[in-house]
């Protein structure tokens, strides 16, 4: 492996939280050629040849993106209290 390999091994193995919406990591590690993490949001990340690749992709933007629809359309979501709706998917 190069050393750009290692590195993101390296990385990723030491993520404790999600780095698209920061949620806490649930199981995770890896080793000098390999690693993986999966995060309390669903998000799964793991090493390959060429970096890391997204093996289920966080579900937090999709979520904030339909807030932001469903307030434009100016419905009021049945899960808020008129909360900040940037938090829904968190």
């Amino acid at each position: 492996m190069s050393g750009s390999e290692v590195e993101a091994a390296k990385i990723l193995a030491h993520q404790s939280r999600c780095p698209v919406c920061g949620a806490g990591v649930c199981n995770g590690g890896g080793g000098a050629h390999f690693a993986s993490a999966t995060f309390s949001c669903g998000a799964m990340f793991e090493t390959y040849s060429a970096g890391v690749r997204a093996i289920e992709a966080c579900p937090c933007p999709s979520n904030i993106a339909a807030a932001a629809l469903t307030r434009e359309a100016g419905i009021l979501p049945h899960n808020t209290n008129a909360q900040d709706l940037t938090e829904e998917g968190e």
